[in-house]
């Protein structure tokens, strides 16, 4: 019967967040905190990112390498504005704070410095006006520079009539225009002292006027002002922060004000001062604000954008805030035994040097860069009760940790990750590990391996989707492989169905993404995951990460078979209740079986297998399957005996299989097909 083993358990169960392995257990103070997603936000736990180091960072802060390029922006003798653009969750809000030393989110004056931090977070936008909501928001930041810039120089507005009357004459100088906008009905005071000259009173009416109706330009106007009379000659640091905290229709305005604002600010020339302006984006929000601009425009975007590329370590991460935790609570001093804790910390930082050697990367990867999603993983693998601790010993709730009992292997590591402190593996919406293999959908077996063959031979998988496939087009040259114009519109329809599916799945997994560079449809883009065929992709760092994983081991396969539908013996059995010998006896029959099907498929496509194997290669895509088998069979066989002689006869049939179907699409077809060194040497 054609099943998947794990199609009986209707519900996935949930991992207990409270079942824990021994080291989970006894520092569960701290793993309960760093383990919690509102610790990332610093709402829940706010207070473990209080306190600070004498520099003025956070004391929880991992020094990020981008710090160099904020230090060239920010010495240029030169107005600039910068889109600081990140996948979520790559730690930009962290970077900045620490970088400019704003732990509060609000003004602060620096040496020659003003910066104004803009923070969204906790801000009240109203989804009638989302544009004057915005600004009023940043209103109310400008009104609090001036309110500290006034307070430190109280002796500006000694004589009030001369400092106003100074203001007034700053505009007329600068920005003429903004005093037009007076009231200019029969009667007003401009038309009764048309012939005379205006009076004060007049002219604080009209400052009044520009404040209520141009309140940015008079705001910045007012700052410049100020500063003008310092003999401090201040620089502005405006940055423009947490706006994704807000719903999608508050981005593009965010980004329109930022952009006004920065040329009011520019518009008033002094060389003696600089205006830069750092806007801190999602990559889907850096989207939407391109796709309104004009080609020249969005040229310059691009050359004014500064990408986050890289990461900071998550050792380094996990260690200083474990520290942080356990000092601010105290815990250390809290314990009953000392020199249990001691030697339990001790085991603790092993066993998390060991995780970080062997899977910093992987969990990184997995978690598409997002560092909030990766110290959650990194933590509850450490915790991981079911695939990473074995052999522990508990006495009527007295227990000892010892790193030798953590199984720290490939292996483990990833059935902890995909399966949490569950046997069985369920491709759950949001899993870190999807099924690449999904065939859920009738004849989809191969197709998201196509797909993802597809970009890797095409080099589309930049962190940000700097090249990229549109998504129609990947679609119809798939399409072109397998169907032409003298098929039946069944036929059309069917394959047309399958590779849309995959692609929707794929995007939906967080396999693929959409470039940095797609602006088609940013309208109606107000979330990540809805996806769209006109979409420009890229193939994820999870994707990538997932597709080398296939053929480095057999260990991705083996959990993906609990997911995928065969008509094979023991389809109805988990994996994880069958002994390893019949587990490569179905792992190897599930590969000739799959093999069939490209072969099936190679069939389907004879009438353009030269453009086929442009698109997809000359290697038999079975054949990353095999190798992580024959790797799999070499580490648990020690390369002899008996069983593992059984299994490598298997491989070389499918081997000898691969072979003569080559000969024969090279003689048939004159198409070479190839098979990898690896397998071909064992």
């Amino acid at each position: 019967m054609y099943r998947k083993p794990n199609e009986d358990i209707l519900n996935a169960k949930k991992n207990d967040s409270n079942k824990r392995n021994l080291l989970g257990r006894k520092f569960s103070e701290i793993f309960e905190i760093l383990m919690d997603p509102g610790y990332y936000e610093g709402t829940k736990y706010a207070n473990y990112f209080n306190r600070l180091n004498e520099d003025g960072t956070s004391r929880i802060y991992v020094y990020d390498p981008l710090e160099e390029e904020l230090k060239k922006l920010i010495h240029k003798n030169k107005n600039q504005m910068k889109y600081l653009v990140g996948l979520t969750g790559m730690g930009k809000t962290t970077l900045l704070r620490n970088f400019f030393r704003i732990t509060d989110r609000d003004v602060k004056i620096e040496g020659n410095r003003i910066i104004i931090y803009i923070s969204f977070y906790y801000a009240h936008l109203y989804a009638d006006n989302p544009q004057k909501s915005v600004e009023n928001e940043v209103i109310q930041y400008f009104a609090r520079t001036v309110k500290v810039l006034l307070g430190q120089n109280t002796s500006l507005i000694e004589n009030e009539e001369a400092f106003w009357l100074g203001f007034y004459r700053f505009l007329e100088g600068n920005k003429a225009p903004l005093l037009e906008i007076e009231d200019l009905s029969p009667g007003s005071q401009f038309i009764q002292e048309l012939t005379g000259n205006k009076t004060y009173q007049h002219k604080l009416n009209q400052l009044k006027m520009v404040c209520e109706k141009k309140p940015v330009e008079y705001y910045s106007s007012f700052i410049k002002y100020i500063l003008k009379q310092l003999e401090q000659k201040y620089h502005i640091i405006l940055i423009y922060d947490d706006i994704e905290s807000k719903e999608g229709i508050f981005h593009r305005p965010l980004v329109e004000v930022a952009r006004h604002v920065h040329s009011c600010f520019c518009a008033i020339e002094d060389k003696e001062r600089t205006i830069k302006t750092i806007v801190a984006l999602r990559a889907y929000t850096f989207r939407s604000n391109i796709g309104r601009q004009s080609d020249a425009r969005r040229e310059y975007l691009q050359n004014d954008t500064i990408l986050k590329k890289e990461t900071v370590s998550l050792h380094d991460i996990f260690e200083k805030r474990f520290q942080e935790i356990e000092e601010v609570e105290e815990i250390a001093n809290r314990v009953k035994n000392y020199d249990s804790y001691t030697d339990a910390k001790k085991q603790l930082k092993y066993v998390e040097q060991r995780l970080d050697n062997l899977g910093s990367n992987l969990i990184y990867n997995l978690s598409n860069y997002n560092l909030c999603d990766a110290m959650i993983l990194y933590c509850s693998v450490m915790t991981n009760i079911e695939w990473i601790a074995c052999n522990e010993i508990e006495n009527k709730g007295s227990f000892v940790i010892d790193s030798k009992n953590y199984q720290l292997t490939t292996e483990n590591l990833i059935y902890a990750i995909a399966n949490g402190n569950s046997k069985e593996y369920m491709n759950q919406n949001g899993s870190f590990v999807p099924n690449i293999l999904d065939n859920s959908t009738e004849g989809t077996d191969l197709i998201g391996l196509y797909i993802i063959r597809y970009l890797t031979r095409k080099k589309i998988t930049n962190i940000y989707g700097e090249k990229y496939a549109e998504g129609q087009i990947i679609l119809s040259e798939l399409m072109g492989l397998f169907v032409n114009n003298t098929d039946s519109e069944a036929r059309i329809d069917r394959w047309r169905y399958r590779i849309l599916h995959m692609l929707e799945y794929l995007y939906d997994s967080g396999i693929l993404f959409r470039s940095l560079h797609d602006i088609e449809d940013t309208v109606i883009e107000q979330t990540e995951r809805q996806y769209n065929n006109n979409f420009k992709l890229y193939l994820s760092p999870r994707g990538k990460c997932l597709y080398s994983l296939l053929s480095k081991n057999a260990v991705l396969l083996e959990l993906y078979r609990d997911d995928i539908y065969t008509n094979l013996k023991y389809n109805d059995i988990l994996t994880n209740e069958l002994n390893t010998i019949v587990l490569f006896d179905y792992l190897l029959e599930y590969i000739e079986e799959t093999f069939l099907l490209e072969k099936k498929n190679i069939a389907s496509a004879n009438f353009n297998l030269e453009k086929y194997q442009e698109l997809l290669g000359n290697e038999f895509i079975t054949i990353i399957l095999l190798e992580g088998i024959v790797k799999n069979l070499g580490a648990y066989f020690k390369n002899s005996g008996e069983e593992y002689d059984d299994k490598m006869r298997k491989v070389y049939q499918i081997r000898k299989d691969m072979l003569e179907y080559a000969s024969l699409l090279e003689e048939k077809c004159n198409a070479r097909f190839m098979i990898s060194n690896y397998i071909l040497s064992v």
